[in-house]
């Protein structure tokens, strides 16, 4: 028998408006019904909201403005309202750290769903909450290089090709993945980057995704309606936030070979089997124009093409 969310009220907190938009259309999809979903942007007003609105369910990204998604449950949990208190919270976010888990848990967490999710792994996660007894593929690719490029590990492959597949998953896109290749050139339409930077290592990795403009506006209007163009710009931009953060665990596995493609003239030291540390940078987007990053230099660069509707969306990353 399936759960009738329709008389159910949500708060959906999360930075991106971007994110609240999806979680909420996700969640209409589930039955939900639009006008007893609210979002907040922040932490102080997400809790004053608890005080007007009767919910039932809270999610909430962990990193947000002015008070994060830990102080925010705290107060939950802390809260005089005895319904208020037992409120179901479910934690959306990037972060993997042991740390902030085991913080989580302790405050009285409900749920942890991780960036990036589908709709059906955040269905899942929903239905688990209000029926606790309910329990709730990118094949590995081989560039065959030209003369003197970069050999990339089929894993190393997979870990680029499962982020953005997933991270497109998320704006609800089914992306299939194309063979890496050696070189490519660029819609210029909307292009997106962000850098993983691990300082320890001396290592910087840019990570491109050019976009073009119909593949870019159809997923836009797949989840906001009428298209405008500086906001899709800001779906590219955040979409990068996406893949990089669902990047950096995956990656850092590979610290020898990521050591090898950014400095392949040195020496791979003993200790550079340690995993890498990755930070991620701000994401920036832009339209009708070029990324920041060169590419035509002789930097190593591991370039996969993926197919969305008949439109080609192309991931560079520039070791």
């Amino acid at each position: 028998m399936s759960e009738d969310f329709s008389g159910k009220k949500v708060l959906v907190v999360d930075n991106s408006s971007v994110m609240t938009k999806i979680i909420k259309n996700n969640l209409v999809r589930m039955g939900f019904r639009d006008e007893n979903i609210f979002m907040a942007n922040d932490g102080n007003q997400a809790s004053l909201m608890l005080d007007f609105v009767d919910f039932d369910l809270v999610t909430s990204s962990l990193h947000l403005k002015l008070k994060d998604g830990l102080e925010f449950l705290q107060d939950i949990r802390t809260h005089s309202n005895e319904k208020v208190k037992g409120l179901p919270f479910l934690v959306t976010t990037s972060e993997h750290k042991e740390y902030f888990i085991k913080e989580l848990e302790k405050a009285g967490v409900t749920g942890y769903l991780r960036k990036p999710f589908t709709g059906d792994e955040l269905r899942a996660a929903v239905k688990k909450i209000f029926s606790p007894e309910m329990t709730s593929g990118c094949e590995e690719t081989a560039v065959s290089p030209k003369p003197g490029a970069p050999v990339f590990k089929p894993e190393l492959v997979k870990a680029f090709t499962e982020s953005v597949v997933e991270g497109l998953g998320q704006y609800m896109a089914t992306a299939a993945p194309g063979t890496p290749i050696t070189s490519a050139g660029f819609s210029g339409d909307f292009v997106s980057t962000i850098n993983l930077t691990d300082s320890n290592h001396d290592v910087e990795l840019t990570l491109i995704i050019d976009f073009p403009k119909d593949a870019a506006c159809r997923i836009y209007e797949g989840i906001f309606g009428e298209v405008e163009l500086e906001q899709v710009c800001g779906v590219v931009q955040e979409l990068a936030n996406i893949v990089g953060g669902n990047l950096k665990p995956r990656i850092a596995e590979f610290p020898r070979e990521i050591l090898g493609l950014a400095h392949p003239a040195k020496s791979i030291e003993p200790d550079a089997g340690d995993p890498l540390n990755f930070d991620l940078g701000l994401p920036t987007a832009v339209i009708n124009g070029q990324p920041a990053a060169t590419l035509n230099d002789n930097s190593p660069k591991l370039i996969i093409p993926f197919t969305i509707e008949g439109q080609t969306i192309t991931m560079i990353c520039v070791f």
